[in-house]
């Protein structure tokens, strides 16, 4: 951790990355630097692979601080890197891919992931969209995310088996959210007119950030929002 503050402060000094804090509330504490990366550093890693800076996946905003979207992307950033600490706990455990939204939403976006992840153990591998819900979307919306999902898988075969599609992890606030998720999943089968076994084994899981902080990344936290059964960890999914 000490080496790892050591050469971001040697970067920020070379004007190669640069960083804000975030505001927290009174008695919250020192909060956490946020880093981006700079034009200048851009350049360096676009210079590196040896492709333009347009063909990076991303461009410095100095409107950071002040997005909407921040805490939503702290979160999101937040799980994987937590996934790829705990693996290091575990032999032959590894966070092996890692694409943010912008690598993996659909050509016509009608589904749209804040991240897809591709998880190995010894048992196998789990593949899985991530959703991160801080509970302020609205019903109607939560359900057309949901139909686009759907509409994916429904499209997956002509058989309808779903093996090999990505599980659909989704991270809410709290309890009562899950449940929350799991009408909007119902409404949204509702008006596609799913049938069959689509309705039982498409691969929603959800779980809330306080059983992820209380048993960690890796602990029994998901629910199979189709089945409601019994809670699993992502190495089981």
């Amino acid at each position: 951790f000490r080496r790892c503050q050591h050469r971001m402060k040697e970067l920020k000094e070379l004007a190669l990355v640069s960083s804000f804090m975030v505001g927290r509330g009174f008695g919250e504490g020192r909060p956490p630097a946020c880093w981006f990366v700079t034009r200048a550093g851009l350049n360096e890693i676009a210079d590196a692979k040896d492709v333009r800076v347009s063909d990076l996946p991303w461009v410095p905003d100095g409107s950071y601080r002040a997005s909407k979207m921040l805490a939503h992307r702290l979160g999101v950033n937040a799980f994987f890197c937590a996934l790829a600490e705990a693996s290091r706990a575990h032999e032959g455990h590894c966070l092996a891919t890692w694409r943010t939204e912008h690598w993996v939403r659909t050509r016509a976006a009608e589904v749209k992931p804040d991240g897809f992840g591709r998880y190995l153990h010894p048992d196998g591998s789990c593949e899985f969209y991530m959703e991160y819900d801080r509970g302020t979307e609205a019903f109607g919306a939560l359900s057309t995310k949901l139909e686009g999902y759907l509409r994916l898988a429904i499209g997956w075969t002509k058989e309808g088996d779903l093996t090999g599609f990505p599980n659909l992890l989704t991270i809410v606030p709290e309890g009562v959210r899950e449940g929350e998720v799991g009408s909007a999943l119902r409404h949204a089968i509702g008006r596609l007119s799913v049938g069959g076994s689509l309705t039982t084994s498409f691969p929603l899981y959800v779980a809330s950030e306080d059983s992820l902080t209380q048993l960690g990344v890796l602990g029994p936290v998901w629910r199979h929002i189709a089945t409601d059964s019994d809670r699993l960890s992502l190495v089981d999914l």
